[in-house]
Formats: C-alpha cells, sequence, structure tokens
C-alpha cells in the first residue's frame, strides 16, 4: 500500500459511523457496546489484540485526611477480595475481557508469573477482615467505626465507561463500602487530582508499552519513579529493593523475577493494586483491510502489512 491515511474523530460514536457509511477503513478502540452491531455486518469484521491494558484500582495508602482511610492495609486487603472479575467481563464487558490478576500482561514475566496471586471474588473473608477491624456495618448499609463511615472517594480516566465505574461502586457498597466517584470533565482535571492525592481510589489502566517487565512496577509505585503519584501509591521499601535489584541485573530471567516479586509485593502482601481485568483493544474494518495484526500495546501497532484487496 502506498500509503495511509490517519484521521482523528475523537468521539466514538463518530468513528463507528464513519466506518459504517465507507468514510474510513478501520477503526480503533470500538467500544464495547457496538461490537455485536459490527459484528452483524457481512461487510464488516471486529480484530481484538491480545490483553495489553490492564484495568485496576491503584490505592491512596499514603493520603492525608480525609483521604487517609487506606493506609489501613486490611481495609486494601478488603477491597481486592470484595470485586467478582468474572462477572465484570461477562456482563458488564460482554466477554469483551480477561480476568488478569496481575499489574501487566502475565507473559512478560516468563516462567515467574505464578508468584503473582491477586485476589480471588471472596466476600465472606472481606466481611471478617472489616469486622476484625471494627468496622462494623450502620443502619444505612454502611460501615463505620469511631464515628466515621467507611466512604471513600474514587477517581476514573474521563474516558472509562461508566458502566464499569459503577459496577465497582455497587460492589463495593454491597461490602458496606460507599464509593462516591468524583467525575471530572477531561484528563487534565483528573491528572492534576491524582497528582495532589485528592483521592482514596483510583480506577486506572496500566499499558504494557515497554519490554521491560519492571517497567509499570517502577513507574507507578516506586518512590525514586519521579512520577508526582508515586508517592501515594508507594509500595515500601521491600518494594524499592526489588526494583533496584532488577535494575542493575543483566540477565533478563533475572529481571522478570524480579519484576514478578516486586508485583506480588505491590499486590499480594501490600494491596497498593488490586487487578480488576484485562482489557482487549477492539478494531472494527471493513472486509477489504488484509495483514492487520492487533498489538498489545497500542504504541507499537505495526501498520506496514496492512494492504485493501
Amino acid at each position: 500500500m502506498g500509503r495511509i491515511t490517519f484521521r482523528f474523530f475523537p468521539d466514538a460514536t463518530t468513528r463507528v459511523l464513519a466506518l459504517q457509511s465507507g468514510e474510513v477503513d478501520l477503526v480503533i478502540d470500538l467500544p464495547r457496546e457496538q461490537v455485536s452491531t459490527i459484528a452483524a455486518r457481512a461487510d464488516l469484521a471486529v480484530a481484538r489484540a491480545p490483553v495489553g491494558l490492564i484495568l485496576s484500582l491503584q490505592i491512596n495508602a499514603h493520603g492525608q485526611a480525609p483521604y487517609d482511610l487506606l493506609s489501613n492495609r486490611t481495609l486494601r486487603r478488603a477491597i481486592g477480595l470484595s470485586l467478582n472479575h468474572q462477572e465484570l467481563v461477562q456482563k458488564i464487558w460482554g466477554g469483551e475481557g480477561a480476568d488478569v490478576q496481575n499489574m501487566t500482561v502475565p507473559a512478560i514475566l516468563g516462567p515467574f508469573a505464578s508468584l503473582v496471586k491477586g485476589f480471588s471474588y471472596d466476600p465472606q473473608q472481606a466481611s471478617q477482615l472489616m469486622d476484625a477491624e471494627g468496622w462494623r456495618v450502620g443502619a444505612d448499609g454502611v460501615r463505620e467505626k469511631g464515628g466515621r463511615k467507611l466512604s471513600l472517594v474514587l477517581l476514573a480516566n474521563p474516558e472509562q465507561d461508566a458502566g464499569t465505574v459503577e459496577f465497582v461502586q455497587a460492589q463495593l457498597r454491597q461490602a458496606g463500602i460507599d464509593v462516591q466517584w468524583a467525575k471530572l470533565p477531561d484528563i487534565g482535571s483528573y491528572a492534576s487530582r491524582l497528582n495532589a492525592g485528592e483521592f482514596d481510589l483510583n480506577l486506572g489502566l496500566s499499558n504494557q508499552n515497554d519490554a521491560n517487565p519492571l517497567f509499570l512496577p517502577a513507574l507507578i509505585y516506586y518512590s525514586k519513579s519521579g512520577r508526582p503519584f508515586a508517592k501515594w501509591y508507594y509500595a515500601g521499601e521491600q518494594f524499592d529493593r526489588v526494583i533496584e535489584q532488577g535494575m542493575q541485573a543483566s540477565d533478563p530471567a533475572e529481571v522478570q523475577r524480579l519484576a514478578a516479586e516486586s508485583i506480588h509485593i505491590a499486590i499480594d502482601e501490600e494491596a497498593v493494586n488490586v487487578p480488576v481485568a484485562g482489557v482487549f483493544r477492539l478494531y472494527a474494518m471493513k472486509k477489504t483491510v488484509e495483514g492487520f495484526a492487533p498489538h498489545p500495546s497500542q504504541t507499537n501497532q505495526s501498520w506496514a502489512q496492512v494492504n485493501l484487496r
């Protein structure tokens, strides 16, 4: 193919309409709710990339009041046990995702991916943990302790679909945790509030767009990350030591092992990250498009083999 023209449509509906009308040949980031409509057309097709994005709750474990409740690790663990990942993927996402209990793509950790266990859905254990910490269910169904409600503020990327956010809210509400979604109008205001630590939970997407297994844990949870938000998620001194050992290691397998160990600390021990699910990147295209192989990382997508027949 001599030339590919990239056009930018900020609105997902407009992108899909452009494809359906024949104005474009392929669109990225097809909304999940449009998959069945596109797949039903004889002239169009849906393509899915392997999981490259991980949706997780990134937890403010070092916040100042009123964002200080989740300095308690037991509460963080209870949140992890209160989410039904399979229900989200199957009922809310229509199967367009995977129950990945990690902060990165497990394959990048090689044989050491099994070091990361994540959270199973166990509302009974979650309830027992909160009861043991003195958080009792009040008359309104929200837990409280010492006159303080277990009420949390959640941020979500403005591009995150409302159905997913509301599912997380509902699941935690069943556990007796009130979650208020602070809806923000754009990426700038979202980033500003994250950097300021004005939140308890961030429903964020992590994109493994680097071949280094340490990329995401070092970027988000390492004390020397350089990113302003990292101090709220800091996973502790042991985590830092493992990250620094990984940075100095030259053997690729050792880097994988240390990356997996660092993620194990962040998720399984410190619970500053609660994996929610792995996300499929969805594409829609005319059936005349050939050679398109969706990459797990959109950043690294190759267009060299794409042709129109």
